[in-house]
């Protein structure tokens, strides 16, 4: 059969994207006694006239199949009439099966009791794979088509109701890379983050490659720009433990570049951003003369998804330009400025549904207490700064290289983590 000559060669870049309508593909069926049978990877001719043969029942609806296998196919059972199965209503791919093909082998190789396709009956889901580690299940989704956050949050409660912990894996086709630290990840790729507010991050997984990606050290320049980095783990040389090392960021040169770009987009674009440069021009600043610290990377920015100078930039003259060095900024005046830019929706906030709720307040603390440590306020209470100077406007290169060289110290400090396991992020390989 030419299927296997199929999936390993010509196909190491390029997704396969064959959709069958409305997702009616299927690995795994019941037989005629009720017991379990998933088709294999290949098989000769003659093992496909026998299955051919056979009578073979979608697990979830108990409708009749037939198997489907050719010189293009990857061989799977469809249903034999469209009486509307809706365990699944995705488009399905190659690319798709072979992933959670491969997923569910590497399972069963580590020693793992690993169900593909399985149909849990008591939310009416079908999960790409059910695997069971001790007394704990879980629900691994390998998510290859966009669905929206609704549907996402659907699925993922559906999940925990009924006590077993969903993993999502997003195919790595959906991330692009700009450069070596930059990333697009758009509002459907940035439901599949996981983590904490501080320290967040993204996995992916590519069949092609048999790689999974862990990007890490994330930090929001605008709404569809981050910056961060990434690891990538060959599957099958994964050992049952791994320690990710401390590691600290090293794009902060490209964040200073990125801030740099993004100002002079909205100089050349200024209709989309025509509110916010009208606040700043009626504070008397303008994007070529604001202060160096407006823009800052802050952990916990991936909570925002308004641009990092912008809200920075609302907030300082909100609060921070109208005080006189000396002078007070109270938590409450600043969370005052906070919440009306966000009700006025100058600031857009985002959610995460794989992540612990947490108030959006968090970056914009992180960002007081950044500038705390470089000098500009000093905390006199537990709600309270007194300022000790002004913000910085950067008139020549030298300026810019002295700011840059103080803020890398910085914000290495901030910016550092902790020693990992990889089961962190990936808690199969407990």
């Amino acid at each position: 059969m030419q299927t296997s000559s199929l999936l390993n060669k010509g196909f190491s870049k390029k997704p396969l994207n064959v959709y069958i309508k409305g997702g009616d593909i299927l690995l795994t069926a019941k037989d005629a006694l009720g017991c379990t049978f998933t088709l294999p990877v290949t098989a000769p001719s003659d093992m496909l006239q026998i299955i051919r043969k056979g009578n073979f029942f979608c697990p979830c609806c108990n409708g009749g199949l037939i198997l489907k296998a050719g010189s293009i196919k990857i061989p799977h059972f469809a249903h034999k009439s469209n009486h509307g199965c809706n365990a699944s209503s995705e488009p399905e791919s190659l690319y798709h099966l072979l992933g959670k093909r491969k997923l569910f082998n590497w399972l069963l190789s580590r020693g793992i009791y690993a169900e593909l396709e399985c149909y849990l009956p008591e939310i009416r889901q079908r999960a790409d794979i059910l695997a069971i580690i001790g007394d704990i299940k879980y629900a691994i989704e390998f998510q290859c088509s966009s669905i929206s956050q609704a549907e996402f949050e659907k699925r993922t409660n559906s999940y925990r109701s009924a006590g077993i912990f969903p993993v999502w894996l997003l195919s790595e086709k959906w991330l692009e890379h700009h450069s070596g630290f930059s990333i697009n990840i758009t509002s459907f790729t940035s439901l599949f983050m996981k983590g904490t507010a501080e320290a967040p991050y993204l996995l992916s997984y590519s069949p092609l490659e048999n790689r999974l990606f862990i990007r890490r050290n994330l930090s929001s320049i605008s709404s569809r720009k981050w910056l961060g980095e990434f690891a990538a783990f060959y599957l099958d040389g994964l050992p049952p433990k791994m320690t990710l090392p401390l590691q600290t960021p090293s794009w902060f040169n490209e964040w200073w570049k990125s801030r740099e770009r993004w100002l002079m987009a909205i100089t050349t674009h200024g209709s989309i951003h025509k509110n916010f440069l009208f606040q700043l021009y009626t504070s008397g600043l303008s994007p070529a003369s604001l202060p160096a610290e407006i823009g800052i990377p802050v952990s916990g920015s991936h909570l925002i998804e308004t641009a990092a100078i912008q809200w920075q930039a609302l907030i300082y003259i909100g609060t921070f330009k109208k005080v006189p060095v000396n002078g007070i900024v109270s938590a409450g005046v600043v969370k005052k400025c906070f919440s009306r830019h966000i009700n006025k929706g100058d600031i857009r906030l985002r959610s995460f549904p794989l992540m612990e709720a947490v108030h959006p307040w968090i970056p914009v603390i992180k960002y007081f207490e950044l500038l705390e440590t470089a000098g500009y306020m000093e905390k006199i209470s537990g709600s309270a700064w007194r300022k000790r100077k002004d913000f910085t406007i950067l008139e020549t290169k030298d300026e810019q290289k002295e700011f840059s060289l103080k803020w890398n110290v910085i914000l290495k400090n901030h910016w550092q983590t902790k020693v990992h396991d990889f089961s962190d992020y990936f808690p199969l390989l407990q």
